[in-house]
């Protein structure tokens, strides 16, 4: 693993690099699933490359539309809080 210092963050991605992983975490999770609903162990699976880039094109328009939608609402939501406050003050 790398240093703190190297890692990613999130909030430094753009909504399309986190909708990307996001996809892959979903599909990791649902093939891990499967596994645990089959009795089979995730180690013994061998994950196909093509099929899990198939998955992420698919699912990643899906994901990042709904990262922008929670981000117009929290942005959204900020606003009026600043409004309110500045009503009170």
């Amino acid at each position: 693993m790398s240093r703190v210092e190297d890692m990613v963050r999130v909030d430094e991605m753009g909504v399309y690099e986190v909708s990307r992983w996001y996809s892959l975490f979903e599909a990791v999770n649902f093939i891990a699933d499967e596994c645990d609903e089959r009795n089979i162990d995730f180690e013994s699976v061998r994950l196909e490359p093509l099929h899990m880039r198939k998955y992420i094109e698919k699912t990643c328009d899906i994901f990042a539309r709904k990262l922008d939608e929670e981000n117009a609402i929290a942005a959204k939501s900020a606003k009026e809080l600043r409004e309110a406050s500045t009503l009170r003050g």
